[in-house]
C-alpha cells in the first residue's frame, strides 16, 4: 500500500500520478477532459489504483472462529503464496503497461504535434 496507494508519500504511485495530472492541468489549462486525453487517462487510473484491494494479493494469517491463528500445512501455504505471487506480478505488469501508455498519450497528445512543422510544398518552389 506504502509503495502504491499512499498519496502522501512522494514514492508512491499514486503520488506521482497525482503530481503529474496538477502538472498537467498548470501547463495546459484546465480544459474539459475527453476520454482520450492524457488527463482523464490518468485521472481513471488513480482511481483504478486508489480503490485496487492490494492485501488481497498478500497472504493474511488464517485465524479460526474462535479467534485463534491456525497453522496451514507447507504445501497449501506454497501453493497459495504461488498463486497470490502471479495474480499480484500479472497486476503489476498491466500498471506498468498502463503507466508507458500513459507515457506515450502525453507525448502524442501534448508534444508531438507541436515537435515537427509540416513543410509546405509552396515555401519550398522558387
Amino acid at each position: 500500500r506504502l509503495l502504491i496507494q499512499d498519496g502522501e508519500f512522494p514514492r508512491s504511485v499514486v503520488f506521482c500520478l497525482d503530481a503529474m495530472q496538477n502538472s498537467l492541468q498548470a501547463v495546459f489549462g484546465e480544459k474539459k477532459a475527453h476520454a482520450d486525453t492524457p488527463l482523464h487517462y490518468c485521472h481513471h487510473l488513480v482511481s483504478e489504483l486508489m480503490f485496487a484491494d492490494v492485501s488481497a494479493y498478500f497472504p493474511a494469517p488464517v485465524v479460526g472462529e474462535d479467534g485463534v491463528e491456525r497453522v496451514v500445512s507447507h504445501a497449501q501455504a506454497r501453493a497459495t503464496a504461488r498463486n497470490r505471487a502471479k495474480a499480484f506480478d500479472d497486476w503489476i505488469k498491466n500498471i506498468i503497461g498502463r503507466l508507458f501508455n500513459l507515457g506515450n498519450l502525453i507525448s502524442d497528445h501534448y508534444l508531438n504535434h507541436q515537435a515537427a512543422t509540416p513543410i509546405r510544398s509552396h515555401l519550398l518552389s522558387p
